[in-house]
């Protein structure tokens, strides 16, 4: 039979039971501007808005920026706003590594986001904290640096729809 059209619509991923997921709604949130400013389309525009006239922002600012909004610390690194942090961090991180392998993204574009995310790896390496975020520092920078970043790239929502519309 056809799926109901309100499962594609209305409907987020959840990682939990039936109540409402706040780290995942936040990282489906994220995700919008984040997809919009990470397009290869966009990533190259910014490299030739740059070539052009040199007091525009390039993509190595843009990213450098991006990261360092979700880096790890800061107040209540393990409190509840901590979580929707790492989730964001994951996100960005994973659409980071994913724009990677768009064949349309220019040599340039390509090299400075390879060399932001390498860069980030050595800040998260170098992150002297506890708990979950520096559990999550550790596997993001170790898995940027080791050549399995396709991993980072996956969905990190494991989730499986369950509850029909308005439940």
């Amino acid at each position: 039979g056809s799926r109901d059209k309100a499962y594609a619509i209305e409907i987020f991923p959840t990682s939990g039971a039936s109540v409402f997921d706040l780290p995942t709604a936040a990282e489906t949130a994220a995700d919008l501007p984040l997809s919009l400013l990470l397009t290869p389309a966009r990533l190259n525009r910014l490299v030739e808005q740059k070539r052009r006239d040199a007091g525009q922002l390039d993509v190595t600012e843009t990213v450098d920026a991006l990261l360092a909004a979700v880096a790890p610390g800061g107040p209540q690194a393990e409190g509840r706003t901590g979580e929707l942090r790492r989730r964001v961090r994951a996100r960005l991180v994973g659409d980071l590594v994913a724009v990677l392998d768009d064949k349309t993204l220019s040599p340039t574009a390509a090299a400075q986001v390879d060399a932001a995310v390498l860069r980030y790896a050595k800040t998260l390496a170098g992150w002297k904290g506890q708990g979950a975020e520096a559990d999550q520092a550790a596997r993001i920078s170790r898995l940027l640096t080791s050549g399995d970043r396709k991993a980072l790239a996956a969905p990190r929502s494991g989730a499986v729809e369950t509850l029909p519309p308005g439940m």
